[in-house]
C-alpha cells in the first residue's frame, strides 16, 4: 500500500548513505491524547499517512521532504491507528485520521519509492488534492528509475 510521510533532510540523508533506517525514527511513549497506537519502548517507529494530503496537518515547510513508500500490507495493518490532529484551515477542531507508527526494523530500503523536495512551504486554507500540492513539490528520486548512488548525489547537490 502506499503511505506517505513528512520528513527533514538529516533522515534523508541517513537513509541514503546507509542503505537502511536503523538511524532514523525515534521512540514513543503511548499517549492516546496524541494517536491510538500501542508503542513498544525497545523500538524507533516512523509514522505515516495512507493519503499525501493528510501531510498538510504537519505543516509542510520548504526544505523539508516528502516520501512516497510501497510498504506491504501485512506490516501496515499491525500498524494501524489514529492520530489527532488540528484542523489547519482554521485549527479549531481536532481530526481523526489514519495513520501507520511502523517500527523502523520493518521498513526497507526498497519500500521507499519516490522523494520529493518541497520547494516552498504548503500553507492551504483549504482542503486541497493531491494534484494541487505537486505544484510545491521537485522529484529527487524514483526507486524505478534511479540508483541508491544517484539519489545520494541528488541529495548532495540539493544542499543550500
Amino acid at each position: 500500500m502506499k503511505v506517505y510521510r513528512l520528513c527533514n533532510e538529516d533522515e534523508i540523508k541517513s537513509i541514503a548513505e546507509n542503505g537502511n533506517f536503523s538511524d532514523v525514527g525515534q521512540t514513543f511513549e503511548s499517549d492516546p491524547k496524541k494517536n491510538t497506537h500501542d508503542y513498544n519502548s525497545e523500538f524507533k517507529y516512523l509514522h505515516f499517512f495512507g493519503k499525501q494530503t493528510d501531510l498538510l496537518y504537519l505543516s509542510p515547510t520548504k526544505g523539508k521532504f516528502i516520501c512516497e513508500y510501497d510498504i506491504p500490507d501485512e506490516i501496515l495493518k499491525d500498524a494501524k491507528g489514529k492520530g489527532f490532529y488540528w484542523d489547519f484551515v482554521n485549527f479549531s477542531s481536532l481530526h481523526e485520521l489514519e495513520e501507520y507508527a511502523v517500527e523502523c526494523p520493518k521498513i526497507r530500503f526498497e519500500y521507499l519509492k519516490k522523494v520529493f523536495k518541497i520547494k516552498e512551504s504548503i500553507d492551504f486554507d483549504y482542503y486541497p488534492s493531491d494534484d494541487e500540492i505537486k505544484a510545491y513539490l521537485e522529484g529527487i528520486y524514483n526507486f524505478e528509475t534511479l540508483k541508491q548512488k544517484k539519489f545520494e548525489n541528488s541529495i548532495n547537490r540539493g544542499e543550500e
